[in-house]
């Protein structure tokens, strides 16, 4: 899903012009499930165009300045404190975190040879379908021609009966949760973000306010200005 909102975002600010839309007025608002997504893409491809480096959840890639600014309503932030929060209500942990879940461990820069579904990525930003002959045939060519083995994310991987990954994979919390990701932005990474409103309802169930005022306050930590990061807290709204 991350990579199919990527994609939206870089398809409209690529062709706003060109329909007769504003391409300097372009702001992306996400609200809940899309609130985590949108948020974790922007930060995500800011990482990526400081870095130069192939970033999980910044492909394809788009220039994060490019946005007039990102607006994100009752939005998913912190999924650390979420999964603790749902399975008080209900939805256990034992299963977010199987959803949640790539298969070995976080290397510091997104994650480099996981397995989260159906779709290869590597360093040199070639994209794959999973397990293919192709893919395959190519890592090989690469590891006999003398360079490193690429980083190799899998999005998608095998699944038992009930629907959870089989395997001993690890909830992926660092890497998927926009929290963690504002948290570990580079230095110079925050300047490269588009101006930030967070809206939350203080008496949100479902997904708690705390999350919006943590979020803000990283980004804020990273470098992101005050003047350009707020979060408007709404008292009594359960949404």
């Amino acid at each position: 899903m991350l990579e199919d909102v990527n994609t939206g975002i870089a398809g409209v600010l690529g062709a706003a012009q060109r329909l007769g839309g504003d391409p300097d007025c372009v702001t992306l608002v996400g609200q809940s499930a899309g609130g985590h997504l949108a948020g974790l893409a922007v930060i995500k491809q800011a990482q990526q165009a400081l870095t130069g480096c192939p970033t999980l959840g910044a492909s394809p890639a788009w220039d994060p300045r490019s946005l007039h600014a990102f607006v994100g309503v009752s939005a998913a932030l912190d999924l650390v404190a979420l999964a603790e929060h749902l399975h008080r209500r209900g939805l256990y942990k034992d299963l977010l975190d199987r959803v949640m879940s790539l298969t070995t461990a976080d290397n510091g820069n997104g994650y480099n040879g996981r397995h989260v579904g159906y779709v290869t990525v590597t360093a040199n930003g070639r994209t794959d379908t999973g397990g293919s002959a192709a893919s395959l045939a190519r890592a090989a060519e690469e590891v006999d021609s003398g360079g490193e083995e690429p980083p190799v994310v899998k999005v998608g991987t095998s699944h038992d009966a009930s629907g959870c990954l089989r395997g001993r994979a690890k909830p992926a919390y660092a890497a998927l949760s926009p929290l963690e990701a504002a948290r570990r932005l580079p230095p110079g990474a925050a300047a490269l973000l588009p101006p930030v409103l967070l809206i939350h309802g203080t008496a949100d169930k479902t997904v708690p306010a705390e999350g919006s005022t943590r979020a803000g306050e990283a980004l804020k930590s990273a470098g992101l200005p005050a003047s350009l990061c707020r979060v408007v807290l709404v008292h009594g709204c359960q949404a």
